[in-house]
């Protein structure tokens, strides 16, 4: 299968901010770097309060600020258009997901699960997956990095040894909801190889998106996904 990358080379639809998660820059710094760095179009997308409240309770860290006044926000530094989103965190396998940041809901989703937030049966990840899907699929417009093998995890979790990659792809592709090429995730060698490759062989849709906590991150991420790609043979007819 050829797969179509949905959104244009000059968009990016997943990253963090200092203003309201764990990012390292405000939503004004990621908004005129992104600018500086030719890109048209960029989705906010901070991470739930699931993984805020794991990093409070758990270590202390008290990351961003009042998400609620969000809708104020007008982007008056370039002419890149801004969206806001929310990473959200899978929960369990009954499809339990966490779509909410200081009690606002968002209709643009990237479902993730992270082994910090996830509290549900390892071995019943696509379950999880599948329901959380069903649930919110009008809603979810990307499976945020579904390769992820984290470096370190404080649950001493790999979600790439516990998902089926065929599995979660084919019932993607079911749905028409695309699967992120994590550019983060490449740049900082914590994605799984083998599973990134069966999922990009299998997928009908993709979404190619940096991730980016810091404005290198905004910068090279998503150049080094597509250097992947092409490297790798996966740009030929896409």
């Amino acid at each position: 299968m050829v797969f179509k990358i949905v959104n244009p080379k000059d968009s990016d639809h997943h990253m963090h901010t200092s203003t309201y998660s764990d990012g390292l820059n405000t939503v004004d710094e990621m908004v005129t770097w992104a600018g500086n760095f030719g890109l048209k179009e960029i989705t906010i997308t901070d991470h739930s309060q699931a993984t805020l409240d794991y990093w409070r309770i758990e270590h202390g860290i008290y990351a961003g600020g009042p998400r609620w006044n969000m809708f104020r926000y007008e982007n008056i530094v370039n002419n890149v258009k801004v969206g806001f989103g929310l990473e959200a965190d899978l929960i369990d396998e009954s499809g339990k997901t966490c779509k909410t940041l200081n009690s606002r809901d968002e209709e643009f989703l990237i479902l993730s699960v992270h082994p910090e937030t996830y509290n549900g049966d390892w071995n019943k990840l696509n379950e999880a997956y599948e329901n959380a899907i069903l649930q919110n699929k009008e809603k979810i417009k990307c499976i945020g990095h579904p390769e992820l093998s984290p470096v370190h995890s404080w649950k001493k979790a790999d979600p790439s040894e516990y998902i089926d990659i065929v599995r979660l792809t084919e019932f993607a592709n079911k749905h028409d909801i695309p699967l992120e090429v994590n550019g983060s995730n490449l740049l900082n060698k914590k994605s799984n190889l083998k599973v990134l490759n069966t999922m990009l062989e299998k997928a009908k849709l993709i979404m190619v998106n940096s991730d980016a906590h810091n404005l290198y991150q905004l910068k090279e991420a998503r150049n080094v996904a597509y250097k992947y790609l092409e490297d790798n043979g996966f740009l030929r007819d896409c």
